[in-house]
């Protein structure tokens, strides 16, 4: 607490966690598809990786009780995910989007140093590479993610993303 008569040097409130260079992850896309046909242990697996604190964050944003009021995610990981697999869900899409977004940022910037020099152009060969990399450092379920947003996001690389996925079924997508 200020001393009285001190002053608190002005810091501008924090934006939201947006993901402006990419895009955005959408209820009815790649992603949301994905977590759809995951098990439940793999879903959980997403979760963890979201985090609580994240969920929570979403939850006062957007105003949803079954998000912002988590209080263990162990506990309340089935409150989120079926907050994620209702489409029908309070907050929508935007909410979906912001919920992603800073783990599809983090997975994006990992795949963009896996992949180096290739980064700018990857070929086929350079996402399978790039993808099992990634599976063996995270998890397949988090490799599968990271193709689902490259799609969402309309990343060039997308069409040769679902080559690699529908060739591997380690990191196979759904189709519609």
């Amino acid at each position: 607490m200020a001393r009285p008569g001190s002053r608190r040097p002005y810091s501008p409130p924090q934006a939201p966690v947006q993901v402006p260079d990419y895009g955005r992850s959408y209820r009815g896309g790649q992603v949301a598809r994905l977590y759809g046909v995951l098990s439940a242990d793999e879903r959980r697996q997403v979760i963890e990786a979201i985090g609580l604190k994240h969920c929570q964050r979403i939850g006062h944003r957007h105003k949803i009780a079954a998000l912002r009021t988590l209080a263990d995610l162990d506990a309340g990981w089935s409150t989120v995910d079926a907050w994620l697999v209702d489409d029908a869900a309070p907050g929508g899409t935007l909410a979906f989007g912001d919920l992603f977004g800073p783990l599809s940022v983090e997975l994006v910037d990992r795949a963009r140093e896996l992949l180096g020099e290739h980064s700018d152009d990857p070929g086929v060969e350079d996402l399978e590479a790039m993808a099992t990399a990634l599976a063996a450092e995270r998890s397949e379920v988090l490799a599968r993610l990271l193709l689902a947003v490259v799609v969402d996001f309309e990343f060039t690389a997308a069409p040769d993303v679902l080559t690699v996925a529908a060739a591997d079924p380690r990191f196979s997508l759904p189709t519609e």
